[in-house]
């Protein structure tokens, strides 16, 4: 099931039985996603939300090489991500 038919369900689901809010949201939610860039963190052990800053542990690889579309957390469309680089701590240092 693709994003847009979920959110089909979703907004057919609320105008024939529940009549929530949320569930309305989350159809919007589906159709438009925001977006968000992922940073890996100094340290390199976790990668950062730029939406959310929900941070996230990745065993091995990139968010990227993991499959990362969108934020497990608030669901924003992942739309690069960024490896933290060695010489990019020494410039914000001077």
């Amino acid at each position: 099931m693709t994003r847009g038919e979920l959110a089909d369900w979703l907004e057919r689901f609320d105008a024939d039985i529940w009549h929530d809010e949320r569930l309305l949201e989350v159809a919007a939610m589906l159709r438009d996603p925001e977006t968000c860039v992922f940073t890996e963190a100094r340290d390199g052990e976790y990668w950062t939300c730029s939406a959310c800053q929900q941070d996230f542990v990745l065993l091995e690889g990139t968010p990227e090489e993991n499959d990362y579309h969108y934020c497990a957390n608030c669901g924003a469309k992942v739309t690069a991500c960024v490896p933290f680089k060695e010489d990019d701590d020494e410039v914000s240092k001077t």
